[in-house]
């Protein structure tokens, strides 16, 4: 991947956070289209980040933008240009932040100043319950397996639950045998989910929480899948392929959902 493959380039380095396995930058980064120029503030993975490959910013930056045509409260996310530039004016504090930060495309999340930290083991309220199912309803759609309560990789902010990290997703790339896409009840990670302790036996209003799943635009989420750079095209086709199973047998999707917090034990 190649700096045409961003539209945001990294102007300033903020630090690093001490939290998580990539150990992410904190980046202020700007984007400058039809005369006007934007900006804000990325958790950002890049090359050199420890476990980053290229994959996964691809998974990072689709499993965000799919999250949300989903109607989760996901954080938006960009690819992000990191110059050599940028690298060098910051050696000092790049090698006493540790790590080995290569220049080039990263993956930025915007950056959620008051997120809260779920507890472990995750405690719901009542009010969360719906958007905790999305979540969890998701995290099946996409075969996301790290969403667990030693990994929680989502916080509360303004009275939602705000999903992030999506390295992990779109585990049927990697497996030898998998069920059909719909069938999500045969995953096996479903009953490690953050959420599943909490959702299992609970009055949820599946109506309300399938409702954007059901409500969105398969345009927009085939150019979703359009838009990973060229090198990672054959990612893009591949989680479409899986999608548009799930779309052909939406009602069996629907129930399946149900039935993982059902069976699993």
């Amino acid at each position: 991947m190649d700096e045409h493959a961003c539209d945001w380039s990294a102007v300033r380095y903020e630090g690093r956070l001490r939290t998580g396995r990539t150990r992410p930058l904190l980046l202020d980064v700007e984007r400058r289209q039809d005369g006007a120029t934007s900006r804000m503030r990325c958790v950002t993975k890049a090359r050199g980040c420890p476990e980053v490959e290229e994959f996964t910013l691809c998974h990072e930056y689709l499993g965000c933008r799919l999250a949300r045509l989903f109607g989760l409260s996901a954080p938006r996310a960009e690819f992000v240009w990191i110059s050599p530039e940028l690298l060098e004016a910051n050696r000092q504090e790049l090698d006493r932040d540790g790590g080995q930060v290569r220049p080039g495309v990263a993956v930025g999340v915007e950056h959620q100043s008051n997120l809260l930290p779920f507890p472990i083991p995750a405690e719901l309220h009542e009010s969360e319950r719906t958007d905790a199912a999305r979540v969890f309803a998701f995290d099946l759609l996409v075969q996301n397996a790290d969403r667990r309560a030693r990994n929680p990789n989502c916080g509360r902010s303004g009275g939602r639950i705000i999903p992030y990290d999506f390295e992990s997703a779109f585990g049927f790339r990697f497996a030898l045998s998998a069920p059909e896409a719909w069938r999500v009840s045969a995953l096996g990670f479903a009953r490690e989910h953050l959420f599943f302790a909490e959702l299992k036996g609970a009055q949820v209003e599946w109506d309300a929480v399938l409702a954007p799943f059901r409500a969105v635009s398969w345009a927009a989420v085939r150019e979703a899948c359009g838009t990973l750079p060229e090198a990672c095209a054959g990612i893009g086709a591949q989680v479409l392929a899986h999608l548009q199973v799930v779309e052909h047998n939406w009602s069996k999707f629907e129930t399946e959902v149900q039935i993982a917090l059902e069976i699993a034990t």
